[in-house]
């Protein structure tokens, strides 16, 4: 099915929010430490659909800049839905998500103070201690400010850098040009 970037882009979110809320339903801790990979072989895979599809729109011929607007566009549509989703998710429906999400990161860091004192040989665990007293359980926290950020980041990377490469991949010029 041949959808123009703005239908494609509700398609592509809709995707990306119904796989947030079955990952995190089925294992929230596994949801926090691997959602943005399984998340970002979603959106190349879709990148190069919008592409593809744009590229059939236009009768097969699709130029670079046309393409990576397509792309850019739907992927827009597709992250403000992502991430208004997840805040949705990790606010109301699964809370804990916040909780789980601190305590693996006091877990990450308890494990690089075992590998510095490995590697080093000194003792830094009160370093490492003040440190993780430092990073309070809000600091993880999903909020509004957060979301906002976190979109503006996911324009750049993926939306941007990974959108150039859809597009490189998607463009077909016209034959003799």
């Amino acid at each position: 099915m041949v959808n123009n970037p703005v239908n494609n882009g509700l398609i592509f979110g809709g995707v990306l929010a119904i796989t947030s809320f079955l990952m995190a339903f089925i294992s929230p801790e596994k949801y926090v430490l691997y959602s943005s990979f399984l998340l970002f072989i979603i959106v190349v895979i879709f990148m190069i659909k919008i592409g593809r599809d744009q590229r059939k729109l236009n009768e097969g011929i699709l130029s670079f800049g046309e393409a990576f607007k397509a792309i850019f566009f739907g992927s827009t549509i597709a992250f403000a839905i992502c991430t208004g989703f997840e805040y949705v998710l990790n606010n109301f429906i699964f809370p804990d998500l916040n909780t789980i999400r601190h305590e693996q990161m006091m877990g990450i860091f308890d494990w690089m103070g075992e590998v510095v004192e490995e590697t080093s040989g000194e003792d830094i665990t009160g370093d490492m201690e003040e440190a993780k007293d430092s990073i309070t359980a809000d600091m993880t926290m999903i909020t509004a400010s957060t979301s906002l950020y976190n979109f503006f980041v996911r324009l750049i990377f993926p939306g941007a850098i990974v959108g150039l490469i859809a597009a490189l991949i998607t463009k077909k010029d016209p034959e003799g040009v």
